[in-house]
Formats: structure tokens, sequence, C-alpha cells
């Protein structure tokens, strides 16, 4: 894999909604790990535009400074500077944020990348801990992304085969993408502790396969909000 330095000069920039915030929520008793420092970061996105250059250099230099142990960012948070990343520099991003997670006992959900390969769109979410991509989950096709997928001449992903869950601090947890909720359900998983929803404009529901003591985190890139909650609580 390339692991040529990325430079933000690649990514979007949004000046119209620059506003980027890492909200932290210290001492969060999160599944696995008391007293977590919980991250979510409040930024607006859309499948048009997003403030990527800034959410990326902010978010390698709170890894940096171990600043958190869980972080979730909105749906649509990278996008290249010109629309969607190409392929190379999407892996290129992953593998600069695998390499900058190592030896950090941290779970890294950082939003989804809009990128294409060849003539398909994807809007992924992969999270990474300590060295590792845990997870790593293509969006099923929404109206959204085939509209620009449309606009663009390609065609929207049919999404991910393989389950995004994950086992980290001995404790199970899964993503979704916004409209995507309860999908995970559907396809048989249930019990999980916990549950990272990046999203864009879509409503947050009780999910089914969240156990009632189970939290749930989720970024919204529409309202430029996010929230902290349980299962229990919706």
């Amino acid at each position: 894999m390339n692991t040529t330095q990325v430079s933000i000069d690649d990514l979007a920039s949004n000046h119209e909604k620059p506003q980027v915030k890492f909200w932290i929520q210290q001492k969060t008793p999160f599944p696995g790990k008391p007293d977590a420092r919980v991250s979510i970061i409040k930024a607006f996105t859309s499948p048009e535009t997003a403030n990527s250059a800034l959410i990326y250099e902010r978010i390698r230099t709170l890894m940096n400074a171990n600043q958190f142990d869980v972080v979730l960012g909105p749906e649509y948070a990278f996008q290249g500077a010109n629309g969607p990343l190409s392929a190379e520099l999407y892996e290129n991003m992953l593998e600069e944020l695998r390499m900058q997670s190592m030896g950090k006992d941290a779970i890294i959900a950082p939003g989804t990348f809009l990128w294409y390969n060849d003539n398909t769109l994807y809007n992924s979410a992969p999270v990474f801990y300590d060295g590792d991509l845990v997870a790593e989950h293509h969006k099923h096709s929404a109206s959204d992304d085939q509209r620009l997928a449309h606009n663009l001449g390609l065609r929207a992903t049919s999404g991910s085969r393989k389950l995004p869950v994950f086992e980290v601090w001995e404790k199970r947890f899964g993503i979704e993408i916004c409209a995507e909720q309860d999908t995970l359900f559907e396809r048989g998983v249930d019990t999980l502790d916990g549950l990272f929803v990046p999203a864009c404009g879509g409503d947050l529901i009780k999910p089914k396969h969240v156990s009632p003591k189970g939290i749930i985190l989720y970024s919204d890139g529409y309202t430029g909000t996010g929230k902290i909650t349980r299962q229990r609580n919706l």
C-alpha cells in the first residue's frame, strides 16, 4: 500500500460553514472502558461539501496527543478538493490513520469517506484500533448517493458483504451509516454493546440489536450536532 503522506490541499474545504468542533465528554462509562474520553466531531457536511481538510488535520493532531479514547465523525466527512476522493487518496488516508492509531488504546471512527474506484462510488466508514483497521463498511446505496453517482457518471455501491461488527476491550460494537440503521439486526446481529452512527440528516432510532445498557454514538453532518446516549434512553 502507498504510504505517501496525505496533503490537506487535496481535501475539501467548506468556507460557508467552516466550523468544526471536537466535543469531548469526559469520564463516560463506555463498554469495556470506564471513564472513557468520548469525542463526537461536530461539523456540517453534505454529499457535495465538507470541511474535510480541517477535520483531517485536527483528528491527526488529537490522535498524536492521545486526547480521546473513542471518536466518531459524521457522514461525508472526507471528500476530495474537486469531488469524491480517488481510490489512491482514500487508501493513503486509511493507511496514515491506521499508522497513527498504532500503540493507542482508542477506537477511531473518523466518519465516512466519499470516494470512487473504476465506475463505482463508495460511501465508506472505517474504524481503527491500535494499528488495525478493525472494520471498513461501505454504505448500501441510498437516494443521495445514487443521485450523486448518477451526476458523476458512476454507479453507487451495493454495500458491504462483511458485517461491520468488531470487538475491542472484550466488547462487541457495530457501525451503521445514517438511513441504514437496524440493517445489522435484519442481517442477524444482536446484543451489541455499542453502535456507531455517522449520519447526515437521518433521525436516530432505537436499535433492536443493541443491549438496553449499550451505548450509541451519533454524529450528524446535516445539523452539525452529535449525541452520546444509551439504548434504553431512546
